[in-house]
């Protein structure tokens, strides 16, 4: 066989296998779809992109196991409900959060959000903002933005460890982000040294299917497929670091942490005077019901806890209590297909939680109940 023969019949094969994996992976096993990022020029949120796509199916692994489709609203954020500014004396509940508010683990329709709308009834709607690897810091910029556009009257935080020492400032930090500082005796806040913008080779890469099965499904490494390009955002916060293993390990992380967490929620405070703020602590799943009282928070949400204490508007909730009951009742686990990410029994258990503490505490008018 010549060399130009061997070339031709080797490019015909290309062809072929292309767009055989392109059907295979559009039809039969459905390569992962992610929502477009974007990021606003004046605001420096980052959002999703609606005129990209608005509706794709997220996939997990090689064998392209299905967790449920997404859609992007009319501003630009994953919810079934389309968004507007709250009305003269009504109520608006805002949603902060990564990965586990974003939830494309589970369906739309079963995600926290949703769960929350449902309990709390149609004269509380909730919208979520959320995205993958978000932090504390994150979510103090992106409150401003949010009491600017919509002026919730209460802002619930998913929270979990990670979220305050992953708010500071450090070598590779993704540079569309938020991120705090060391200052003298104190700190300050750090704008994105970059305005993310989809380039048009991530754009039209995002059209194949073998390309966003090769990105997302298998997590082969593409040199122009970075972070947001294509492929979402670092997942940061999503995973706590090492734990203490000592009680004066775990105090001496507890104070580390206390100094930054005292500067963000003083921001968090002053950016929305008067506004409830719910702080909800994810931490341990499984703990027996009679140990939670028992057993520490991990240092970072232990150090939220004491900084939340001494403000009026700020409120901690410990979702260990709800799971632990919800464990020794039902035995019906919490994890995502991805093996960490809420499922959406998850989901329902934290929603639960979190409405029954709205209206215990009156945090939508009203005395508080007993």
């Amino acid at each position: 066989m010549t060399p130009l023969r061997f070339i031709f019949r080797f490019l015909v094969f290309v062809l072929v296998f292309v767009v055989v994996a392109e059907g295979w992976l559009r039809y039969v096993m459905p390569a992962s779809e992610q929502p477009a990022l974007r990021q606003d020029r004046k605001t420096l949120v980052m959002s999703f992109d609606p005129t990209v796509e608005r509706d794709g199916l997220a996939t997990l692994g090689r064998m392209t196991r299905r967790l449920g489709w997404w859609h992007v609203n009319n501003e630009g954020w994953l919810s079934p409900y389309n968004y507007t500014r709250r009305s003269p004396g009504g109520h608006l509940i805002a949603l902060f959060g990564d990965s586990y508010v974003q939830g494309l683990s589970v369906p739309q329709t079963q995600h926290l959000d949703v769960d929350l709308h449902h309990i709390l009834g149609p004269s509380a709607p909730v919208y979520a903002f959320g995205e993958s690897g978000w932090y504390l810091e994150q979510y103090v910029a992106l409150s401003r933005y949010v009491r600017a556009t919509y002026a919730p009257d209460l802002i619930v935080i998913l929270i979990g460890e990670g979220d305050i020492s992953e708010s500071l400032s450090h070598p590779g930090a993704f540079p569309y982000w938020w991120y705090i500082a060391k200052s003298g005796s104190g700190y300050r806040e750090v704008p994105p040294s970059q305005v993310y913008v989809l380039t048009r080779r991530a754009r039209l890469a995002r059209e194949s299917a073998l390309f966003r099965y090769l990105r997302y499904n298998a997590e082969v490494q593409i040199p122009f497929a970075h972070g947001g390009d294509v492929g979402g955002a670092p997942t940061g916060a999503d995973a706590a670091g090492p734990e203490p293993t000592t009680p004066q390990a775990e105090q001496q992380a507890v104070e580390t942490a206390l100094p930054p967490t005292r500067f963000m929620v003083a921001r968090l405070c002053a950016a929305n005077p008067g506004v409830p703020i719910v702080f909800a602590a994810m931490g341990d799943r499984y703990l027996p019901a009679d140990a939670v009282a028992t057993t520490p928070l991990q240092p970072e949400m232990e150090a939220l806890r004491e900084v939340s204490a001494g403000y009026a508007q700020c409120h901690f909730l410990d979702l260990r209590t709800a799971f632990s009951l919800d464990w020794a009742q039902h035995h019906e686990r919490f994890e995502a297909l991805d093996g960490g990410h809420y499922n959406a029994h998850a989901d329902a258990v934290a929603a639960r939680a979190i409405a029954a503490y709205i209206e215990t505490q009156s945090l939508l008018g009203g005395a508080p109940r007993p």
